[in-house]
């Protein structure tokens, strides 16, 4: 199967660049190919952390406003409208390495000190419209490893909150609702595929 892009317009570039591409893709009936016009946002990639806290049996989590959620919230008069509770997350640097970029961004959003970390899964967020992957990885901590108050960066206005869920407290988290971001989903669900014992 085979792809070529004809043409292409950068047609936003602030944060997010948005670009308008003519594409000609090989189709699954033999010997025919399709024509069509797609867009795609670009912001790169990100990392996301699984972090399960030992001496507290806790996975952690960052809260924090985030405003395409408030505005499809609002439409439908969700309580906190706009504050998600995710796993630590953040993008990568130009020429950063993921696991490097995974380690700076849980000591900026949570204030905790990580020497090393597994790899998970690299995925893409939504790809009918984002080229961005997110590479995902679990780590273990115990509470002496907060070193700093963590809450994000001042400079890109972040207001980040640490929170701790028991394992036992995450599906029920789930059914109700608390946890309704996609990588932090994911992560979980590996989590308690991997170790069932903690999350029981």
């Amino acid at each position: 199967m085979n792809f070529k892009i004809n043409s292409t317009e950068l047609t936003s570039a602030g944060f997010l660049k948005i670009y308008k591409s003519e594409v000609t893709f090989d189709s699954f009936a033999a010997g025919k190919s399709i024509t069509a016009k797609r867009e795609m946002m670009e912001r790169g990639d990100s990392v996301a952390v699984v972090l399960y806290e030992k001496d507290t049996n806790t996975i952690l989590f960052t809260n924090q406003f985030r405003f395409p959620a408030a505005a499809k919230d609002a439409e439908v008069g969700y309580e906190n409208a706009g504050w998600l509770i995710e796993l630590p997350a953040g993008g990568l640097a130009e020429g950063e390495e993921p696991k490097a970029a995974a380690i700076r961004e849980v000591e900026e959003e949570l204030g905790y000190h990580i020497s090393d970390m597994n790899f998970i899964s690299t995925f893409f967020v939504s790809p009918g419209g984002t080229s961005e992957r997110i590479h995902l990885f679990f780590t273990e901590v115990n509470s002496i490893d907060k070193k700093s108050a963590g809450g994000g960066l001042i400079d890109e206005k972040e207001d980040i909150q640490l929170v701790k869920i028991s394992t036992r407290e995450i599906r029920n988290a789930i059914q109700r609702g608390m946890l309704r971001d996609g990588k932090t989903l994911i992560g979980l669900q590996w989590a308690m595929l991997n170790y069932p014992d903690k999350f029981n």
